[in-house]
């Protein structure tokens, strides 16, 4: 008992713990009482004086989850996609196809949710500008794909394509998807995506305000020269995004 009584004394002595520091790196309440060797209840006294908020106490989303891989997952048709959570069209789960958040940094804008980006050699997860067309809508596509293609698709072959028997055993990494991507498109890739993941700042956002809810600066900081030339190409057939 006077252990426990030792341990429940003095929170104001975390601040001179750094207690400040950690909350501003997003831990939670119990994982700091767990670094500090105190109550849970103390760090809440010391939260409460100062008038402090912070996260939930379970798992925290993104790169604070214990679970993270990276923000990377496979779907069931083979597409790679990425966790994304304030992109305006991302997926109830947080995720964005990866293909289409590229196609996005070419253009310079968000993509409307009927256009298609479709791969030039099938390959769902081979994401680089000469391998991606643009489509106004999936009859285009289906149309184009239609009247143009001179063999069978070849997607059955395809491992961790849809109606591929063969199955990938991991989710492949940039070094995969974005092979021939060049070194400054993969930047502004990146800078994109972290546009659309929340920060240490929104901590005590739900979910729910997370979700859709934009990016938090500006996604396209060298502008938006590209978007109409795009919009006016791919009305009647496909655009090249290369």
């Amino acid at each position: 008992m006077a252990a426990h009584n030792r341990r429940q004394k003095h929170p104001d002595d975390l601040e001179s713990r750094g207690i400040v520091a950690l909350l501003e790196q997003g831990m939670t309440r119990k994982a700091i009482a767990a670094h500090f060797a105190v109550h849970k209840t103390t760090v809440d006294s010391w939260c409460q004086k100062h008038q402090v908020s912070t996260g939930r106490t379970g798992p925290r989303a993104g790169s604070g989850h214990r679970d993270w891989n990276g923000g990377r997952v496979l779907d069931k048709h083979g597409y790679v996609l990425v966790w994304a959570p304030f992109h305006p069209h991302a997926r109830q789960i947080g995720y964005v196809a990866e293909h289409r958040l590229l196609a996005e940094t070419l253009l310079f804008r968000y993509l409307q949710p009927q256009e298609v980006v479709d791969h030039v050699d099938e390959w769902p997860y081979h994401n680089w500008p000469d391998n991606l067309r643009l489509f106004p809508s999936n009859a285009d596509h289906l149309g184009w794909t239609t009247g143009n293609r001179a063999r069978p698709s070849p997607r059955v072959s395809i491992p961790g394509a849809y109606r591929s028997p063969q199955k990938l055993l991991r989710c492949p990494d940039e070094s995969d998807t974005l092979a021939q991507c060049p070194e400054e498109i993969r930047q502004r890739l990146a800078w994109y995506i972290d546009s659309h993941r929340p920060r240490i700042a929104h901590r005590n956002l739900s979910r729910r305000a997370i979700l859709r809810a934009g990016a938090w600066r500006n996604p396209f900081p060298a502008g938006s020269r590209a978007s109409s030339t795009s919009q006016t190409d791919s009305r009647s057939q496909a655009s090249s995004l290369a």
